[in-house]
Formats: structure tokens, sequence, C-alpha cells
């Protein structure tokens, strides 16, 4: 299910308690994508009601967080499978999704390099924990999107394990069935 607000707020529903307001210690948590590993973010938040009207509450003051030190792989449709999936470049990154999502362990992250990829799936059984997530994340202001899949293919993303997480990477395969992902 896709929570597509009208006014990129976030529903009532996505709050745990791990996630803590720094102004006044409520739960909240905010729905951020594209955050590079290694990386250090500022924000603040606020909270809402309403979506027609929205009433908006204070800024909280600014906390900072940093993302997980994972180790990084790269696919691009530049690549090859043959590569290590070290670096972004042509000589190191792999060619398809399918063997990159399958490959990647848990605590590490794929960044996938802008593109259309064609014939191409993403199958992941790994089977991680919430402090050692597999994450399949396109390259920040890059558009990557799974154009088609393999013959026989029912989907194009098929996630049968824990913790996984497929951030930013798009969906125009017509092989998949109305209804499905």
């Amino acid at each position: 299910q896709v929570h597509n607000p009208s006014n990129r707020g976030m529903p009532y529903w996505v709050t745990e308690s791990q996630y803590a307001d720094p102004q006044d210690g409520t739960p909240a948590q905010f729905i951020a994508w594209g955050l590079k590993p290694r990386t250090t973010y500022s924000f603040r938040v606020r909270s809402y009601s309403g979506n027609t009207s929205p009433v908006f509450g204070a800024y909280s003051n600014t906390a900072s967080g940093t993302t997980s030190d994972y180790p990084v792989r790269y696919v691009s449709t530049a690549g090859k499978d043959d590569n290590d999936g070290k670096g972004a470049d042509s000589a190191h990154a792999w060619r398809t999704l399918a063997h990159g999502a399958g490959t990647i362990g848990c605590g590490q992250v794929l960044i996938v390099l802008g593109g259309n990829y064609a014939t191409d799936e993403i199958r992941m059984t790994q089977k991680c924990s919430a402090a050692a997530k597999a994450v399949v994340l396109v390259n920040p202001g890059d558009i990557a999107t799974i154009t088609s899949q393999p013959p026989n293919s029912g989907h194009a993303l098929s996630l049968a394990g824990d913790h996984l997480v497929i951030d930013g990477l798009g969906g125009a395969s017509s092989g998949t069935p109305a209804g499905e992902y």
C-alpha cells in the first residue's frame, strides 16, 4: 500500500515510539527517501491537521542524524554482472538489478544508477535485522525504472525476506498482472 497524501504530509498511523520529536518528546516518524549512506542530515519537523485547509504546528528544534555506514555496491545499465560491484563506473558496477539485489548482504546498500532496466527483476530473500537491512536505493537525483521483466516472470519485484528496503525504483513493466506490484 502506498500513501500519497494530498499535501505532502504524513498519515496519523505513521508513528513509531523509537522516533521522538526533539522539541516535545512525542513519538513521530517522517517519511524520507533517497538518503545516502554515511551522510549526516539536519532536519526539523512540524505537525499538521486537515487535508484541504491544513493547520500547521510550530517547527521542532533542529535535530541531526547520520545514516548507517553500509558497504556500498553499484548497478548500472553500463555495467557487467562479472564485475565486483564496488564502483559506479562500467568497469566495476553490476549490470542487472536481479544480480545486484540478490548478491548484497544484510547491512549493505545497492546504489542503482539512473536508467531503464529492461528484462530485469528483483528477488530478495535475505533474512536481515532492523539494525542491518539489505537496501536497494536509486542514486539520489537519478530516475531508474524496471521497464520489462524476464519471460515467465510473474512479478518485477518479490521480497521474501526480512528488513528489506527498495527506495526510489520505478516500475513500468507490462508483464506484471493488473493489481500487482
